[in-house]
């Protein structure tokens, strides 16, 4: 949302920049080494049998190396600030932009990082509701207060972004005093920091960072890298749609957060049941990313032009930002039964094996990415887009394949899983081609007629065909209890 009110501001150009800045902030972070992560599998069962000094090894250990990495960022900033812009292909004016905008972002994530350890205790407790009622204020407080700062005057990027970082860095206090006083019992003592304490920590983030780091490649490092072939008008060209797509298709994958402690608990015990959860899970989050992938081919072109407004980009700026919306989706949902057994995976051993993966699909998708966008910079949105999106449809494959080995489910309950999402999107891409959709058409009313004929005939066949008997039978008991 921010995003769209500072595009129609600042023009994509200048706003580039910004975007460049804040993914160079997602690498910083980088450096808390999913410590964590970390501190959420290893704190809670010193918590059950309340081994106080087990939870001070671990907390003080977690902190310490959090503050070390806070301090290495700092001593860093320097190198962000001054040699970082000269990498990419902007001019020298927006090289002191940048190089002040990148200075903001790592050290507002260094004064961050040490209050990161919030998330580690507060998800150990299972206080999930609190942490993300507070991340979820943190939004809306960012949210106003740039609704506040536009309506008044339209501010310098270095101001718009500061006003970005300081409702994480406000809410992230409030989080750390929260996690420090649900453990009463943890005094912070330099001794407790040991060798022990340590090693155990770093033998789950270590796989933790690594599946960090091919995130910020596919989410930032896309970006970062286009930034040094073209220049920042093309970047904004490929980032803001793909990062629109990346937020919608995010709720898609939320349920992939419960399948993980499913599996840490069925699995080795020859239960039926995490074979089933998965398969389910697979095909709900497919056909929900498939409603929104096949609603961005429809009224993509519409979204973006509400989104950034029509008079800040031309047409074929428009039509390219629509085509890699469309590509981005397509990847994303594609991908989603590999992003879903992620977790699973993780929880039941392959934690190293899935972070590899993931890390060489990303690095895959960047290398293609770059050689195609040498070889034609002026297609270079979409190209980048094309790659990243076999990057990640190519490392859904092998995590498919992987679980499927590990759990034996056979290939014929893959292929029904899958007909059962695939059949009904196909049917609701002829219906719009039979009502003669025109992809990146931007006639309002034939548009939003034919996404609602086409979305509703597709969620009614997903209702019927994807949903499982006793899901069905239980919304359609709860509507009736609606209505009486």
């Amino acid at each position: 949302m921010t995003t769209a009110i500072a595009v129609r501001k600042y023009g994509i150009e200048s706003l580039s920049l910004a975007i460049l800045a804040m993914q160079v902030a997602s690498y910083a972070q980088l450096i808390e080494v999913g410590i964590p992560t970390s501190m959420s599998r290893r704190l809670p069962r010193y918590l059950v049998n309340a081994d106080i000094p087990k939870i001070n090894a671990v907390c003080s250990s977690s902190l310490v190396m959090l503050i070390a990495g806070s301090i290495a960022l700092i001593l860093a900033l320097p190198a962000f600030a001054m040699i970082l812009p000269r990498l990419l292909a902007i001019g020298n004016d927006e090289r002191k932009t940048i190089g002040l905008l990148f200075g903001l972002v790592v050290f507002f994530t260094a004064m961050q990082l040490p209050l990161r350890i919030s998330y580690g205790i507060l998800s150990s407790m299972h206080r999930f509701s609190t942490y993300f009622t507070l991340e979820t204020l943190s939004a809306i407080a960012k949210l106003i207060m740039i609704v506040a700062l536009f309506s008044m005057f339209v501010p310098p990027l270095w101001l718009y972004i500061m006003t970005s970082l300081v409702p994480p860095l406000i809410i992230g206090s409030i989080e750390f005093k929260l996690a420090r006083e649900s453990i009463p019992s943890w005094v912070f003592r330099v001794k407790d920091v040991t060798h022990d304490s340590l090693k155990e920590l770093f033998s789950v983030s270590g796989a933790a960072i690594i599946g960090t780091i091919a995130t910020a490649l596919i989410s930032s490092g896309s970006s970062l890298a286009l930034g040094i072939l073209v220049e920042p008008i093309k970047v904004g060209i490929y980032a803001i749609p793909s990062m629109l797509a990346f937020n919608i298709m995010s709720f898609a994958s939320s349920s992939s957060a419960f399948l993980s402690p499913i599996a840490s608990q069925l699995y080795g015990r020859e239960d039926q049941r995490l074979k089933e959860n998965i398969l389910i899970s697979m095909r709900y989050a497919t056909a929900i990313a498939g409603l929104v992938c096949l609603g961005a081919w429809i009224v993509g072109p519409l979204l973006l032009r509400a989104w950034i407004g029509k008079d800040t980009t031309t047409i074929e700026m428009q039509e390219t930002m629509a085509k890699v919306l469309m590509i981005s989706s397509i990847g994303i949902a594609v991908g989603m039964p590999g992003t879903m057994v992620r977790g699973a995976l993780a929880a039941m051993g392959r934690h190293w094996a899935v972070s590899l993966i993931e890390l060489a699909a990303a690095i895959s998708g960047l290398v293609l990415g770059l050689a195609l966008c040498k070889y034609g910079k002026n297609r270079a949105p979409e190209l980048f887009a094309y790659a990243m999106c076999g990057a990640n449809m190519i490392k859904s494959f092998v995590l498919l394949i992987m679980v499927a080995n590990i759990l034996k489910i056979s290939q014929r309950d893959l292929y029904k899983n899958a007909v059962k999402v695939i059949g009904p999107i196909f049917l609701g891409v002829s219906i719009a081609l039979s009502l003669c959709f025109q992809p990146l058409e931007i006639d309002f009313i034939k548009t939003i007629l034919i996404a609602c004929i086409t979305l509703g005939v597709t969620t009614t066949l997903f209702f019927w065909l994807v949903l499982e008997d006793r899901h069905r039978k239980e919304i359609l008991y709860r509507c009736r209890l609606s209505k009486s």
